[in-house]
């Protein structure tokens, strides 16, 4: 993710730790419970339902948030992901949620 470059930062971030969609199931499994999982809705990898999914088979109880970078249906996307995982708390962080430092 590309925020360090940015120098953006969450207004309430507590720790963050940056990883790849590879890492995901491993820092999951080993024991690491975090609140806020942030990914872009689409990279050359993966996109944020493949990442919902993997979440949600994990048992995932934080929140998971891609990043508005002027999508075009940022309601649709949501809606997309909240029908293929049910109770997954899912949504897009707007600009008002970062800091520019």
């Amino acid at each position: 993710m590309s925020m360090r470059r940015a120098k953006a930062r969450l207004t309430d971030a507590g720790q963050l730790t940056q990883c790849e969609i590879y890492d995901v199931l491993s820092i999951l499994r080993s024991g690491a419970h975090p609140e806020l999982v942030i990914s872009y809705a689409i990279s050359p990898l993966f996109d944020c339902l493949d990442l919902a999914q993997l979440l949600k088979m994990e048992n995932f109880g934080g929140r998971q948030r891609i990043l508005n970078a002027n999508l075009p249906a940022p309601k649709m996307i949501c809606r997309e992901v909240q029908n293929a995982c049910p109770g997954l708390d899912f949504g897009v962080l707007q600009m008002g949620d970062f800091q520019l430092h």
